[in-house]
């Protein structure tokens, strides 16, 4: 319904079917969006284990010394619009000649750049050659497109988020913010070397995130006025800014980081994109005001950019839950593609930038408590040179029940493809169910005896797909006297010491921000429809964890009335959790499971357990968090388990 709504606006424009004429690569012909549906959520493919490849191959090329934040949590990116190069910040600087199928470190002289939760916190330049990079350890700049690098001298706890360089002045004003602790603006005049902090009276009365840098003297901020400084930040006068009211009926505001492209500022406005031709006096909406009844505007306001594409009439907006775009200088605009995921309202959880050669959109997920972050790449294939020859499909697909029952492991010989495989996409009954990157999935959240119709599809680099291989998969028989472990009644449920929540319906129950707490044994993540929640495993528990958790004890007094456990434990966890799971038998150990979300590849099996329960009067479970990481603000531990008897 929401691709219907988003075409009929999109068809309904006679601006958007009758566009002005690009300077296309090659010769090819103007492209016009009619015929063109924009891609669905599904479409989009995961690079996030591309990168964490990368970072494995990095330990081994520089053994012995530290590499910094692993690969995978919250990766920040930016593209050089003039050749496509990719540069990604995910603890080291990594850059991408391929469109992300595969990275190298840029600047092997810095190799820890900490951490950092700011979607501008690296930037190329759109007119090329120029990246700035601000990150908590480490902050800096190329003009040569990573070949050197001029690192920045500061002593500032955290260090920064993100800020501006003045490339078109002197080189030498440098502007940073920094936003842990207190908020701040700090400054510096000598290209890095030293930084002055704004003074307290002037960062209570700016926004840190929202500016504009006119030239080396007159900077803008918004903040709860429009407020612009002519002498490097030391004074500030308000300014009147654009009157007109946003989608929502408050007044217009601008948003995060202006940019500058041929010499000239933009700024995201809450009302449209606007620039200034009296370095900030006065503001000129770029093209025609967003449209109030869009759909894309009236549900959310958009949220960043402009990024941009071919030239400075192709502009790029990031919404609540899809891309936008303009390709006639916003005069008119329409739907690019949507996102995987929705930003949850966090307005800086999600990044996305675009490669105007390849015609290719990036997309990264950094909200805390959303598993497994989202490195996806999507081709709108509307120009640019594509491959686009499909996969060969899945051949040998074997299916094996696991033993509790009611899940069963798939498995399936790799496709081919010139470009690469990137995703396995596995349908049950004819809905798409699972994402996995390698060539198996366990198949949870179905009943005993349960007849399924399973297909699997190899989708490649470009989003080629091969043809659906299915295959017919049964579930197991309820095994005879089974019960389900979540029915016994536990004679311990601690964590901490305090009680011990159980979850026995995961689908509705609600995390502490309000979203349905998605659990399930296959690791994949996120659904490939977005909004669309999976179902809990029906035979199955779960124990909500803390990040502050020292040891969570479940205990049964079971007295020698059963004969049989068995188990499928699997982990779902709301950030970079590291989990270990103890199985104990009258107090001796008999099993262990670790799951590592941050390097979790989807697909992921869980592990089945079996274990004689004979003559065994007391079953312990012990929870353990093996690293308490930043923000972390809950995990979920999913065992799917009976037990059999009496005897």
């Amino acid at each position: 319904m929401l691709w219907n709504l988003s075409l009929r606006h999109l068809v309904s424009s006679a601006a958007c079917l009758s566009l002005m004429p690009l300077a296309l690569h090659g010769g090819e012909q103007p492209f016009s969006m009619q015929g063109w549906v924009p891609p669905a959520p599904a479409q989009w493919t995961a690079l996030a284990p591309r990168l964490a490849a990368a970072y494995e191959q990095a330990k081994k090329q520089f053994p012995g010394k530290r590499l910094d934040g692993g690969a995978i949590p919250a990766p920040k990116f930016s593209v050089d619009r003039t050749n496509g190069r990719l540069y990604v910040l995910s603890g080291m600087v990594w850059v991408s000649t391929d469109c992300g199928q595969t990275y190298e470190v840029i600047d092997k002289e810095a190799l820890v750049w900490g951490f950092n939760e700011s979607t501008t916190a690296i930037f190329a330049h759109p007119d090329g050659s120029k990246v700035r990079v601000f990150s908590s350890n480490q902050s800096g700049y190329t003009l040569d497109s990573g070949a050197t690098w001029k690192h920045l001298k500061f002593n500032i706890p955290y260090g920064f988020e993100d800020g501006q360089i003045n490339w078109d002045g002197d080189g030498k004003l440098i502007v940073g913010r920094h936003h842990c602790s207190r908020p701040a603006m700090h400054i510096s005049r000598d290209g890095g070397d030293s930084f002055t902090k704004f003074p307290d009276e002037i960062n209570q009365q700016i926004n840190t995130l929202s500016i504009a840098v006119m030239d080396d003297d007159v900077m803008l901020f918004q903040g709860p006025k429009l407020v612009r400084t002519e002498d490097s930040c030391k004074t500030f006068t308000e300014v009147p800014q654009p009157t007109r009211l946003g989608a929502d009926g408050k007044p217009g505001r601008f948003d995060g980081m202006s940019v500058r492209f041929k010499n000239k500022v933009y700024w995201l406005h809450s009302t449209g994109i606007y620039t200034s031709a009296d370095k900030g006096l006065t503001w000129t909406v770029v093209g025609k005001p967003f449209p109030a009844d869009a759909e894309w505007m009236t549900k959310r306001l958009v949220r960043s950019g402009p990024v941009f594409g071919k030239d400075e009439k192709h502009m790029l907006l990031l919404c609540l839950d899809r891309v936008v775009e303009t390709l006639d200088g916003g005069e008119t605009w329409h739907v690019l593609a949507q996102l995987p995921i929705t930003l949850n309202d966090m307005v800086w959880a999600h990044g996305f930038t675009y490669d105007p050669i390849s015609d290719v959109l990036f997309s990264s997920n950094m909200q805390h408590g959303c598993g497994p972050y989202l490195f996806g790449r999507l081709a709108l294939n509307r120009w640019g040179k594509v491959e686009q020859v499909p996969p060969s499909a899945p051949t040998d697909v074997q299916s094996k029940v696991v033993r509790a029952g009611n899940c069963a492991e798939l498995s399936w010989k790799p496709s081919n493809d010139a470009s690469g495989i990137y995703s396995y996409y596995v349908y049950v009954d004819g809905d798409l169910q699972y994402r996995t990157e390698k060539p198996e999935i366990v198949l949870s959240n179905y009943s005993w005896d349960q007849q399924l119709k399973v297909g699997v599809q190899a989708v490649d680099a470009w989003g080629n797909r091969s043809a659906v291989v299915e295959q017919a998969v049964r579930m197991g028989a309820k095994p005879a006297a089974a019960t389900l472990l979540s029915d016994l009644k536990s004679s311990i449920a601690t964590i901490d010491d305090a009680p011990m929540e159980l979850v026995t319906n995961t689908s509705t129950v609600p995390d502490k921000r309000g979203a349905p707490l998605m659990l399930h044994v296959d690791g994949y993540e996120p659904n490939p429809e977005t909004r669309r929640v999976h179902l809990p495993v029906p035979y199955g528990f779960g124990v909500r964890l803390k990040n502050t958790q020292k040891l969570g004890v479940l205990e049964y007094d079971i007295d020698q009335k059963f004969t049989r456990l068995l188990l499928d434990v699997g982990v779902r966890s709301g950030a970079w959790a590291r989990i270990e799971v103890k199985i104990l038998l009258d107090g001796k150990q008999v099993a262990v499971t670790k799951a590592d979300n941050s390097q979790r590849d989807m697909g992921q099996k869980a592990d089945a357990i079996d274990l004689d329960l004979t003559n065994v009067k007391k079953l312990r479970f012990e929870f353990a968090n093996l690293k308490t990481p930043y923000w972390q603000w809950e995990t979920a531990i999913l065992g799917n388990a009976v037990v059999l008897g009496p005897k």
